[in-house]
């Protein structure tokens, strides 16, 4: 949380099962009253945040938290509050917290770029026990034109010093780069990892109407001693978890589909995560024509959401044929849900 001064904050908030033990559909959030840390930018000439807060268990059993924009830091917290066990805020001054990484180093500004997104993965590796922390460098957030990428260094205490596979540390601009905008996926970034084998992270998907973010997964490993990910994304726009031979394209839009009784707005990459019984949805197949490994061309049936004369509006593909039909199949994803009506049949 921030306000208009710049003071950024963060909290946590601690849920309880209204469902009973174990129910995790059904819980009740409250939060902890008080900030965990805060950072008062006035405090400082280059600007940090108390952001992207992740916390992890260590080897050691400690619990620990780790944070920041600008400046990434870190320090141990109490494993069932999250509060710093020093009792204190962030400071430079405070032997108990301790910075972690900044992001590149600009030589024709001297100055050190912005970090962010921090998050520490513990894991054993032929003996050797890892703690990576994986950042985030570059531009989030706009779009096509955002320059995200993920960058790692290592080491085998939990707070640092963290290297890179160059040996330089990541306070001094060290960083290897793991992933970074390569065909669609445009502006990789924040990771989370779990199973000690997924990589989660979002993106902007330049095949969507205006590259829409998403979140997608990749397999992770570690390979003498360093991450490296699988060259497939496990799940993603138009990936159906299967072997389909459907010739045409997913629609890229969001669409309106009635489960249970109500109606839902949902995408193509919702429907993948349970192709057995979403596809089977109606309208559905005629909308993730890929996901769903069919063959006909035809309209997608379902009223989806699209953008025109720069607003969003809900239509169909009788909306498309009735006029300006060139116009409107001209529309980023319009000719893979409209097929018939824009001749792709």
């Amino acid at each position: 949380m921030d306000d208009y001064y710049g003071t950024t904050c963060v909290g946590v908030a601690f849920a309880t099962s209204t469902g009973g033990s174990g129910d995790i559909t059904q819980l009740s959030w409250v939060d902890s009253g008080e900030p965990l840390t805060c950072i008062y930018q006035d405090d400082y000439e280059e600007e940090r945040s108390a952001i992207d807060p992740t916390v992890f268990t260590g080897f050691d059993g400690k619990t620990y938290l780790v944070t920041g924009g600008g400046v990434i830091h870190g320090t141990e917290v109490n494993e069932s509050t999250l509060k710093p066990l020093s009792g204190n805020f962030f400071s430079v001054d405070d032997p108990s917290w301790v910075e972690l990484a900044r992001g590149e180093y600009l030589t024709n500004e001297d100055e050190y770029d912005w970090v962010e997104a921090p998050y520490v993965w513990p894991i054993e590796s032929n003996g050797v026990q890892y703690y990576f922390l994986f950042v985030n460098w570059g531009a989030c957030c706009s779009g096509k034109q955002s320059t995200y990428n993920i960058r790692v260094g290592r080491s085998t205490s939990p707070l640092g010093p963290f290297v890179d596979k160059n040996n330089k540390d990541l306070m001094d601009g060290g960083g290897s780069l793991l992933l970074e905008t390569d065909g669609y996926v445009i502006g990789p970034g924040h990771v989370g990892i779990y199973d000690d084998s997924i990589m989660t992270f979002h993106y902007y998907d330049e095949r969507r109407v205006g590259g829409a973010s998403w979140v997608a997964e990749k397999s992770i490993s570690i390979v003498n001693g360093w991450p490296v990910l699988g060259d497939e994304l496990l799940s993603s726009y138009g990936s159906g978890g299967g072997s389909n031979t459907s010739t045409y394209n997913d629609s890229p839009f969001r669409f309106k589909v009635r489960k249970q009784g109500r109606w839902i707005t949902r995408d193509c990459i919702w429907v993948s995560k349970d192709t057995s019984s979403r596809c089977a949805l109606n309208g559905v197949p005629s909308m993730c024509a890929d996901t769903c490994n069919i063959n006909n061309c035809l309209d997608g049936n379902a009223k989806f959401k699209v953008e025109w004369k720069g607003k969003q509006r809900t239509r169909k593909c009788t909306w498309v044929a009735k006029k300006q039909t060139a116009k409107r199949c001209n529309i980023d994803g319009m000719k893979d849900t409209c097929r018939d009506t824009c001749g792709q049949c």
